[in-house]
């Protein structure tokens, strides 16, 4: 399971995001005992690499993120937006994962942000 991410805010509450989502997948509740392999990827993006997630559990994840991120407040008055591609893969190439993440990303934001898209790859 491949999760790449991409948020619309200003450096200093990006750092603090970065904190937040380490907190998050850090934290064995939210994964249930599953491994997560966390890391920024290019100027604000994330990668979120979830091995033992199947597709559902992979969204649901991911949802859950969406809505911790949306219910902090990191500078007032300043929403930040999370889009995001979810891709499961049997077959294809980490660089084929990363393509079709990338195009549900930019789904995602031209569907009105704030959103994660999937699909099986």
């Amino acid at each position: 399971m491949f999760t790449y991410a991409t948020l619309n805010t200003n450096r200093q509450s990006f750092e603090k995001l970065t904190d937040l989502i380490s907190k998050l997948v850090m934290s064995p509740s939210s994964s249930e005992d599953k491994s997560i392999i966390a890391g920024r990827y290019g100027g604000e993006e994330f990668l979120l690499l979830l091995p033992n997630f199947d597709l559902p559990e992979a969204i649901t994840y991911c949802q859950g993120l969406l809505s911790t991120i949306e219910a902090t407040e990191f500078i007032p008055s300043k929403t930040i937006t999370v889009s995001g591609g979810v891709v499961t893969n049997k077959k294809g190439t980490a660089t084929e994962m990363i393509q079709v993440a990338d195009t549900l990303l930019y789904d995602a934001k031209d569907s009105g942000r704030n959103q994660i898209k999937y699909n099986y790859c």
